[in-house]
């Protein structure tokens, strides 16, 4: 049922010599007091060594999690990683670490959560899913999920290695989130299927109107706008938001709106793509 991967790599540049760096470029400041040179140089170095460790993290994420998952993976026997959690929409998936993994007090996890949609040969990470804990939405719906973790030694010196830990089995509904879809099945067929939803930007109430037909979005009785599915039609996720998402219609129109729960926005994400995905194998 799981499938384990295991990458080395070597950090390029050191905290050490950055710190090194920064206090023989200091120079004196010239006043009227007298200040130690270390004390400012020291301020200095602490600075930029702050500012860098948060460059090289999100550096990490961009390119070497990119890199891994673009050339392919290498399986190993060794799983310091492993995956506990159903993979079903509404559930919480745990990245769980073996204690030698993390034992060292100067070594730090960074972690990226990937997905695999059905059909796709690729992973493409999950923006905003960096902590050992996933909560699986309706974008996850019949993917496959991955996770990789990759220690950093603080001192930038030695070897770490990425290792990673993939859920064969795709992202199912079930329970009552599929009876809450299937309900909203029904309400679509009899032009009934409303959910009350805010603009994310402007706190605005707005009403999200869905038939077999068309997307609507209304304030009060008045509708603001009104599209027809088409291919450009797609709900998603809202990175680091608890129940919101975005609603594409068209290329120029796209919303960024907050359900009522996390269960809602999951119903409306699913609903919303299986009625677009349905008509683009229509051809229309």
């Amino acid at each position: 049922r799981r499938a384990s991967m295991s990458f080395s790599f070597k950090r390029k540049a050191t905290a050490d010599d950055l710190l090194g760096a920064a206090a023989r470029e200091t120079a004196p400041v010239s006043t009227g007091l007298a200040r130690p040179r270390s004390m400012s140089a020291a301020v200095l170095a602490r600075e930029r060594g702050v500012e860098e460790q948060r460059r090289s993290d999100e550096e990490i994420r961009r390119q070497v999690f990119a890199d891994v998952v673009s050339r392919g993976v290498r399986r190993t026997g060794d799983i310091p990683v492993k995956i506990e959690g159903e993979p079903a929409v509404g559930a919480t998936m745990h990245a769980v670490l073996r204690t030698a993994f993390v034992r060292q007090s100067d070594v730090r996890t960074l972690v990226q959560w990937y997905r695999r949609k059905e059909g796709h040969s690729r992973f493409f990470r999950i923006e905003g899913a960096t902590e050992l804990e996933y909560r699986v939405s309706g974008d996850d719906l019949s993917s496959v999920i991955m996770v990789q973790c990759y220690p950093v030694n603080l001192r930038g010196r030695e070897k770490a290695s990425m290792s990673s830990d993939v859920v064969d089995d795709p992202v199912e509904v079930g329970g009552p989130l599929a009876e809450k879809i299937n309900n909203a099945i029904t309400l679509l067929g009899d032009d009934k299927c409303d959910f009350d939803v805010v603009d994310h930007a402007t706190q605005r109430p707005l009403v999200l109107h869905l038939n077999m037909d068309k997307i609507k979005l209304r304030e009060g009785k008045k509708t603001k706008f009104k599209e027809s599915y088409n291919r450009d039609s797609k709900c998603s996720v809202l990175p680091h938001s608890a129940c919101g998402f975005v609603l594409n219609l068209t290329r120029m129109q796209r919303f960024e709106l907050v359900a009522q729960s996390e269960e809602e926005r999951n119903v409306i994400i699913i609903t919303v793509n299986s009625l677009a995905g349905r008509r683009q194998a229509d051809g229309m």
